[in-house]
């Protein structure tokens, strides 16, 4: 997909044909009008990117090895260059699929599982961190201006014990 030098080359006519009168009966792939004007101007593509893995005999199912070891491949390295291709950046907190993936003109948008899971991963602990950082800063600001740390534990203690309380009187 990225790289310049990857062979492609263009399909026939009647094989086009064949695969417009194919997509005829199946407008999910897509968009409402394509088959009035002769083209399309969305369309979706499912890809299957290669399993079975080398050494396995079968595709892969979530949370199998075989799915995690693809997790790990396809992350590190496609979604990077995805990425990179693409000029996304993000910071703390700030995901890179916050941004649109476009180039010349054209919006991208991608789904696979694995990079689903990763970013999903990602997001989890980032907003871990940032729970953890704000007890931490309660709690030293509750013995800062106490001026004791017993005390001060104590009433983090307190406010932790009434948060599953205050989520029963919520809903």
């Amino acid at each position: 997909f990225f790289y310049d030098d990857a062979p492609c080359s263009l399909l026939d006519q009647a094989r086009i044909d064949q695969g417009w009168a194919a997509l005829q009966g199946n407008v999910f792939f897509v968009d409402k009008h394509a088959f009035q004007r002769g083209y399309a101007c969305k369309a979706r593509s499912i890809i299957y990117l290669g399993t079975p893995l080398t050494g396995y005999d079968e595709t892969s199912k979530i949370g199998d090895d075989q799915a995690l070891e693809m997790q790990e491949k396809l992350g590190s390295v496609m979604e990077q260059a995805l990425w990179r291709s693409y000029d996304m950046e993000g910071h703390t907190l700030n995901s890179k699929y916050n941004q649109a993936a476009r180039s010349s003109g054209m919006s991208v948008l991608w789904f696979a599982q694995p990079l689903a899971q990763r970013e999903f991963s990602r997001l989890v602990n980032e907003d871990f961190l940032v729970a953890f950082a704000s007890v931490l800063f309660v709690w030293c600001y509750l013995m800062y201006h106490l001026g004791s740390c017993f005390v001060g534990s104590m009433a983090m203690l307190q406010i932790s014990v009434s948060l599953p309380l205050s989520l029963f009187f919520y809903r």
